[in-house]
């Protein structure tokens, strides 16, 4: 199963229909557990395994990049 993460605290929080829709087209999702903006440390904890990455205002630089082996699209 393909694993998206939710680093944006915003996403799904108000309305729940975007993540069901991710969840019925057999996505497994990922979110956020600070609550915040994350670190880079822990974007690459929290999204080693992902897909795909609906992304906040998160600094997603190349360092960050190379430990995100599995990732295939990024969406802010």
């Amino acid at each position: 199963m393909s694993r998206i993460v939710i680093t944006t605290t915003t996403f799904g929080r108000d309305d729940k229909a975007p993540l069901n829709i991710l969840k019925q087209a057999g996505f497994e999702i990922g979110l956020n557990p600070h609550g915040r903006s994350l670190k880079k440390g822990e974007i690459v904890e929290i999204c080693r395994d992902a897909t795909g990455i609906i992304a906040g205002t998160e600094q997603l630089d190349g360092d960050t990049m190379k430990n995100l082996h599995n990732l295939k699209v990024i969406s802010r």
